[in-house]
């Protein structure tokens, strides 16, 4: 299945909202300004910057956004990653 798995699109996108979940293991939780939780990976190297945010806060991030597709189940995935916190 990961053969034919493609990437459909990939975009840069500012995320404004509150810190529903902080995770060592690489993975926030933000609860965009319009409602939709958005599940967001961040590399190792950002763990002391995320380390410094607490639960509840508002929070800019900057994240690229990949959309892959696999033809043979029909299937599509978003994919967040976390590049940069800019507040």
């Amino acid at each position: 299945a990961l053969e034919v798995t493609k990437i459909v699109d990939q975009e840069k996108v500012t995320l404004h909202g509150k810190l529903e979940l902080l995770s060592k293991r690489e993975r926030i939780e933000l609860r965009a300004d319009e409602g939709k939780l958005v599940k967001i990976l961040f590399p190792k190297s950002l763990l002391p910057r995320v380390s410094k945010l607490h639960l509840e806060q508002e929070v800019t991030l900057y994240c690229q956004v990949t959309e892959t597709e696999n033809p043979l189940t029909n299937e599509s995935s978003i994919f967040y990653e976390l590049l940069n916190i800019r507040s």
